[in-house]
């Protein structure tokens, strides 16, 4: 496969292997430099995965997701987007169990707010 054209740049999806083609922003950009030389910064890792998401690549976004929570498996807002994400991709089961993680990810750390919105978000499931 053959680049499109010079002001694209490749993604590698890191689960698939897969190559896709997007036009790449300067922020993910940037935040892909900075988990290349930090790939254990669960914080660098939720951000990449907000702009996945935020670009609507919801595959790859929960795959970084993903990577969030094996990194730090208390990030509760990391739980929360997952379970976002999976429920408008209609795979409901997963959306949930996402929730319950994230539910408990909130309590052992103590953060009431991240509970509440994720019994709000669950709410009409």
């Amino acid at each position: 496969m053959s680049a499109p054209d010079s002001g694209r740049r490749s993604v590698e999806t890191h689960a698939t292997g897969l190559l896709w083609w997007c036009d790449m922003s300067a922020r993910l950009k940037k935040l892909l430099e900075f988990h290349a030389r930090a790939p254990d910064d669960d914080f660098t890792t939720y951000a990449v995965a907000l702009e996945y998401a935020s670009a609507g690549a919801v595959d790859t976004a929960l795959e970084w997701l993903a990577k969030t929570t094996d990194l730090a498996p208390d990030h509760a807002y990391a739980w929360y987007q997952r379970g976002a994400l999976l429920a408008g991709q209609d795979r409901m089961e997963e959306a949930r169990r996402a929730v319950r993680s994230g539910l408990e990810a909130a309590e052992r750390s103590g953060d009431a707010k991240a509970a509440s919105e994720l019994r709000e978000l669950a709410a009409d499931w």
